[in-house]
């Protein structure tokens, strides 16, 4: 029996949902459930060993979902990474059952209310367990890549978490003009956070957020909020592109990577940066990150993060663990890398996190991507 369950769980680890067969195996003893709501508590420890980016869906199944390394991890990286695009107008929206929320139906009609007056506004959704998702990040995981048991009720323990995520965002980040149009639970939070910060929301659906009338009042309200306004499509792209690069690699690296005066190529979701016809990053619409040329490597590499420091060879597909010198503790498994040697540098993604890479004998460290020899 021991067997077939060390078995099982070298193919939940292979498929990369351990943590679902975890969290329904240990529903059986309370003892169990206690360890693993313990564990959580242990953010540095268990957040170390959590990829990025997984190929599976994130299934919040419970009220532990809220603890999780890669929910708290979100949370944290708006909280202290996020760049917002420079628009002062707010729009605050519901989630949807299906993700990306940009192809759900409900969607699709906020966004045909909003009509011309769109590319004026700054859309954040509320959510649970996420607490709140800007549209810029909607493709990055696990924004894209969850989904939650929906009944209609939310506990009081969501609702402390996803008001107390607005809540930080909305302290941290002015607006002239706040819009929300929710119903239910939503309204509720956005009231509270409201209430507790002294701010004006204006609430604009009557009944259900997708009915005529509602979608009507919202499309009024943004045409009285947005007429006259003016904004490149480049610019409206380009705070994308610096908005993923900042809550990837740290707050200054949208700066570098989508520059001023950079040209965004490439139809959505597939976002290309030039800077002077050099390509410098594209957009991976699977996991909504950015991969850096090796161009983009160079110019990310003064900033001293995310760098794996490697023995005096050129590396050739892989680089394996033994090859490494040293490595940034903030690496995770699945995160863009930029290598450095004395005779190349490459940019990769991370196999392990960087604690593993200095420290392991054996194991694939990075799958290179772009080298280039000194």
């Amino acid at each position: 029996a021991m067997e077939a369950e060390l078995a099982l769980v070298r193919e939940k680890i292979s498929a990369g949902n351990l943590r679902e067969y975890v969290d329904g195996q240990c529903r059986t003893r309370p003892w169990l459930t206690a360890l693993l709501r313990l564990l959580d508590r242990e953010y540095r420890y268990l957040e170390r060993g959590t990829p990025i980016t997984r190929n599976v869906e994130m299934l919040a199944n419970s009220g532990d979902s809220l603890t999780r390394p890669e929910v708290v991890r979100f949370a944290r990286r708006i909280q202290e990474r996020y760049t917002p695009p420079e628009l002062d107008v707010l729009l605050l929206l519901p989630c949807s059952a299906k993700k990306p929320y940009s192809i759900s139906q409900s969607h699709q009609k906020f966004g045909l209310a909003l009509g011309k007056y769109r590319k004026f506004v700054h859309e954040v959704i509320i959510t649970s367990p996420l607490g709140i998702v800007p549209r810029e990040l909607e493709l990055t995981y696990p924004a894209a890549h969850y989904d939650v048991a929906v009944t209609g009720h939310w506990d009081a323990e969501e609702m402390k978490w996803v008001s107390g995520c607005l809540e930080d965002y909305l302290s941290k980040h002015r607006y002239t003009a706040i819009v929300a149009h929710v119903d239910g639970a939503y309204r509720q939070i956005c009231e509270m956070v409201a209430d507790k910060l002294g701010l004006e929301i204006h609430f604009t659906n009557t009944g259900s957020v997708t009915s005529h009338e509602s979608l009507r009042n919202l499309s009024k309200t943004m045409e009285g909020l947005c007429t006259g306004r003016k904004i490149s499509e480049t610019k409206r792209k380009a705070a994308m592109l610096k908005a993923i690069a900042d809550y990837q690699f740290g707050k200054g690296a949208g700066e570098i990577l989508v520059p001023d005066n950079s040209e965004i190529k490439g139809p959505f979701p597939r976002y290309q940066s030039f800077c002077e016809k050099i390509q410098l990053a594209t957009l991976i619409p699977q996991y909504g990150t950015l991969a850096v040329t090796i161009e983009g490597a160079e110019m990310m590499i003064p900033r001293n993060s995310y760098i794996v420091r490697i023995d005096d060879f050129i590396p050739r597909g892989s680089i394996l663990a033994p090859g490494v010198l040293e490595a940034d503790p903030a690496i995770r498994e699945g995160d863009e890398v930029f290598v450095v040697g004395e005779r190349a540098i490459g940019v990769g993604r991370a196999r392990m996190n960087g604690k593993e890479m200095s420290m392991s004998t054996k194991g694939q460290a990075v799958d290179l991507r772009h080298v280039k020899t000194k």
